[in-house]
This record gives structure tokens, sequence and C-alpha cells, in this order.
């Protein structure tokens, strides 16, 4: 087969979809301000992974597959830090609700009975602002906020860290539950 750069184009519609347009918004329980300020100050994010498990069996000396459950990827976003530091604390102070260092055990009583798992959404934006495909991750929570690297020579930088959050599941607005398109 000879190639054909014009009909490799024409598959990639519009020149294709951008890594670098995109909104992130997470809800933050009890956070002020942040949720607005983490929408522009999120330099980094990823559409979640799903691995579908395998059920292996024996029947008559051969190995039989089924699909099994599908589970969600942890999610990655990387965050400017604003010397207000108010995305940095709402995510410490999420992380406290959930697990309270100056007590041994934490129950939704003593985090004052609020919710501690929230929502997400990524979505993916066309190069002329049009929202393609959102993604909403359901009850996410963040299992690490990462480290903040300080340096005497790091000159002309914006602090950064990464969050990893776990959720449920996620639900995308162009594929139905039977994975037909919406």
């Amino acid at each position: 087969m000879a190639f054909n750069a014009a009909e490799f184009r024409s598959k990639i519609k519009n020149g294709g979809a951008r890594p670098n347009n995109y909104e992130v918004t997470i809800t933050f329980p009890d956070a002020g301000g942040a949720a607005e300020t983490f929408k522009f100050t999120c330099r980094a994010a990823s559409v979640p992974g799903m691995t579908i498990g395998s059920v292996d069996l024996s029947y008559f000396g051969r190995r039989v597959s089924f699909a099994g459950d599908r589970t969600f990827d942890d999610w990655n976003v990387r965050v400017y830090c604003g010397e207000d530091m108010i995305v940095r604390n709402a995510f410490e102070r999420w992380s406290d609700r959930l697990s309270r260092l100056d007590i041994s055990t934490t129950t939704h009583a003593d985090i004052g009975g609020t919710a501690v798992y929230s929502e997400a959404k990524v979505k993916l934006m066309g190069k002329e602002g049009e929202v393609l495909k959102t993604y909403t991750l359901k009850n996410v929570w963040p299992v690490n906020v990462g480290t903040v690297e300080l340096a005497w020579d790091a000159n002309d930088q914006i602090l950064e860290f990464d969050a990893t959050l776990r959720m449920d599941y996620f639900v995308t607005d162009k594929i139905s539950a039977r994975g037909a398109t919406a």
C-alpha cells in the first residue's frame, strides 16, 4: 500500500485535537475560592485511564478468559501555586478531613458531617474554544499531595506541586452506558 498523505490527513479531523486545550475543575469540600483558582492554575492533567480485569478459568485443560470488573487509574494533576497558597491549602485541608493528624481515628462526626468526596471535570476543548468531550470523575479524593520543591537557584519559576486523586469511576458525555455515541 502506497503512502497517501492526503488520505492520512483526512482521517485526523480539523488537524487533530490538541493536548494543551483543556479545562479542569474540582469542587473542593470547604475550600473557599480554591475551585475557581484551580481552574486557571492547573498546569497539567490527564484523562484518567481504565482497565477491564480478566477472570481466567480452566476448562478441559484450556484457559478460558471472561471480562471482569472495570477499575479506574489514579488521576494526576500538576498545579501552579500563587503566593496566597489557596489551592495548596485546599488540598491540605481536604487531606486532613480524610485522615486527621490530631486524633487516631476520623469519623464523619469529627469533620462536621460534611462531604469528603467530591467531583472533578476534565473538558477537552477544540481550537475555537468549544467543548469536544467532558469527563466527570465521581467521588474523587486526594491520595497524595505532592512535595513542593524549593531551591536557591530556582529563579524565574513559579512554585508548583503534584496531586494524585483516586475516584470510584468516571462518566463522559459522548458515550452512553452501552458504549454507543450519545
